[in-house]
């Protein structure tokens, strides 16, 4: 028998790995409502669409934390921590300067009008 069969003790090599463990799962919680809600309200992933989505996503942030430093606990219109919502917003922040989406297509640009032909001027009259 190995001297690995024979111990009592089971190992794992987990040394210098990421400890899920940590996370504080009622805090999680409360974000994933806010995700959930959101979904709901708007579309799963919508999110990941929104425009200007830097300026955005932290202004949003920041009114959720102003709120909850004022003394407002919850959201009014979803119920759910001010923290949770600027806890969102921190994650969708962050998730984006990960993974940047696609820039959007340029404007199309206006279409030139055609030059008015020999003898006419641009208002389509002839000329006098």
């Amino acid at each position: 028998m190995s001297d690995n069969a024979s111990a009592a003790v089971g190992r794992k090599n987990d040394a210098g790995k990421r400890q899920w463990r940590l996370l504080p799962w009622a805090a999680v919680d409360q974000i994933v409502g806010v995700l959930t809600e959101g979904a709901r309200k708007y579309a799963p992933d919508n999110w990941r669409k929104v425009p200007d989505w830097r300026g955005r996503y932290f202004d949003a942030a920041l009114r959720h934390l102003a709120a909850w430093q004022r003394g407002e606990a919850n959201d009014p219109e979803w119920g759910y921590s001010h923290l949770a919502h600027a806890g969102c917003c921190v994650l969708f922040l962050l998730a984006l300067e990960l993974d940047p989406p696609e820039p959007p297509p340029p404007p199309a640009a206006a279409p030139v009008p055609p030059e008015p032909a020999p003898g006419w001027d641009a208002d389509g009259r002839g000329a006098q």
